[in-house]
């Protein structure tokens, strides 16, 4: 019998440890199942909460470490993984009963490497976070074979929508660890190696207002700067990418600094963040893609405090 390996990552979670937790329990499907529950360093009652769970629940695995952040923390639960596929789950986020379930069928209807739902944010209170029920909605899966121009326009999900193949992540070495969120990183290096399969219905609820929750809309600069960080090292790491794809990620990245320069700091046409846009629409970048993606992540540094995992919060960046 097949196997999965749920991979929650905890950072002061308290509050969210039941209804995360009775959810990821409730999962149907005739599969084989380790939780692995990572506790990135938490300093409220987290631990002992995930504890008592483990007591009752002998699949559950907890490993704590140092709080390192978001990547670190997820790249330990996917190198302990011992399942042939993972389920990534948020630490506030919960699964309907169905989720594992429809994503596993939609891997092995298609034989791709990541299948991932749709997902919704709500308020924490409503009876369907604390107590999900199984989405019956009808649907036909969504197949995506250009799943790396469809990250480098858009990150249309979070880890907790994802099934992957074990081997996948770990042959694309989980999240990028000099990216403090790891949501964004992890999809878009699996993008280089696999297809995608979409399930077109929600199978996830997140909290709408989550104190500590890094990334969705209200995340701001460091989302942002995550984001065109993440694409500028796909860049460094990959040189054999296509000059189409290169020129894609630079107008993405450009986009999203001037955007952020125009609105927060009343940056101007002749500024650098809109001298590299236009260049980048125009495709003149030439070969600094590299170099032009980097500098549009000092944008988002000049107005904001952005956080880097741990190993690279004491170094220059």
């Amino acid at each position: 019998m097949i196997k999965v390996s749920y991979v929650i990552t905890l950072f002061n979670k308290q509050d969210y440890i039941r209804p995360v937790l009775d959810a990821v329990l409730a999962q149907t499907g005739d599969f084989d199942r380790e939780i692995i529950l990572v506790n990135d360093g938490s300093t409220d009652d987290t631990l002992p909460r995930i504890e008592a769970y483990a007591h009752r629940h002998p699949e559950i695995k907890i490993i704590t470490i140092e709080n390192s952040g978001p990547a670190i923390a997820t790249n330990t639960g996917i190198r302990a993984a011992t399942g042939k596929f993972i389920k990534f789950v948020d630490g506030d986020d919960v699964l309907c009963p169905n989720s594992t379930e429809l994503l596993l069928n939609a891997l092995e209807e298609t034989g791709f490497g990541l299948a991932h739902s749709l997902i919704e944010q709500i308020d924490t209170d409503q009876k369907i976070y604390q107590k999900p029920e199984p989405n019956q909605g009808d649907y036909r899966l969504l197949r995506n074979s250009e799943a790396l121009s469809t990250m480098i326009e858009m990150a249309r999900f979070n880890p907790s929508c994802v099934l992957v193949r074990t081997q996948l992540a770990k042959r694309a070495l989980g999240c990028d660890e000099r990216v403090f969120i790891q949501d964004y990183s992890i999809c878009l290096r699996l993008s280089c190696i696999t297809n995608f399969v979409e399930v077109p219905i929600v199978l996830v609820f997140a909290p709408k207002d989550a104190e500590g929750r890094l990334s969705g809309a209200a995340a701001g600069a460091q989302a942002l700067h995550d984001l065109n960080l993440a694409l500028a090292y796909l860049l460094e790491d990959h040189p054999d990418l296509t000059s189409k794809m290169r020129r894609k990620i630079v107008k993405r990245a450009t986009s999203r600094s001037w955007r952020w320069a125009k609105r927060r700091e009343n940056k101007s046409v002749f500024s650098i963040e809109f001298r590299n846009y236009v260049f980048a629409k125009l495709g003149l970048v030439g070969s600094h893609s590299e170099k032009i993606v980097f500098e549009s992540c000092e944008t988002f540094r000049r107005t904001s405090t952005i956080r880097f995992s741990r190993h690279l919060a004491s170094k220059p960046q």
